[in-house]
């Protein structure tokens, strides 16, 4: 019966009786197991749920003699169903990010630059982001190059509308440069 029962289920004879001779060496380390639960839970208790596994290793070191490794403390919470409690965020500290994110910023740059000598080769400084920027910046360019454009030459630039405008790409096109927005 063993033999039909193994074959059905896909496992070995040997990997079964290994099995069965291990199941009281299985039942000591889950006894095992649940005692150091119940002391790390209680030192995870006494600090309100809000220790992780890091810092209840460091707790542990301080009371026990030999300490718990901490991947042992890891097992026992994912076995066990217990993690620290997620702290509430600072509101204030909201509140000053969110005013920081809308910051205005005086000056704009587009450049086009170089890859083979690194180079920065032609550059626009406005204070708006009107299309002109993106326009100014290769009439620059056209200027830097003096006709003197290389026949596999690439512009290289984010998806952003400016690069994106048909505009921009009839004039990319006219002055004889490819356009990429791969990264």
């Amino acid at each position: 019966m063993t033999r039909y029962l193994c074959e059905l289920t896909g496992v070995s004879r040997s990997g079964y009786y290994s099995w069965v001779k291990n199941t009281e060496k299985h039942a000591i380390r889950d006894e095992r197991d649940y005692e150091d639960y119940l002391f790390v839970r209680c030192v995870y208790d006494s600090f309100k749920g809000k220790l992780g596994y890091r810092q209840l290793y460091m707790k542990l070191a301080e009371l026990m003699v030999v300490p718990m490794n901490h991947k042992k403390i890891l097992s026992l919470m994912h076995k066990y169903n217990f993690f620290a409690k997620i702290r509430s965020a600072n509101p204030y500290k909201k509140i000053a990010k969110a005013t920081q994110e809308h910051l205005t910023v005086p000056n704009y740059l587009s450049c086009i630059k170089d890859v083979a000598t690194h180079e920065i080769v032609a550059y626009e400084l406005p204070t708006s982001l009107k299309m002109r920027i993106v326009y100014r910046t290769l009439e620059k360019l056209e200027e830097a190059l003096d006709g003197n454009i290389h026949p596999e030459a690439m512009i290289n630039s984010d998806q952003r509308v400016h690069y994106t405008h048909p505009e921009f790409q009839q004039r990319v096109k006219k002055i004889g440069i490819l356009q990429s927005m791969s990264r």
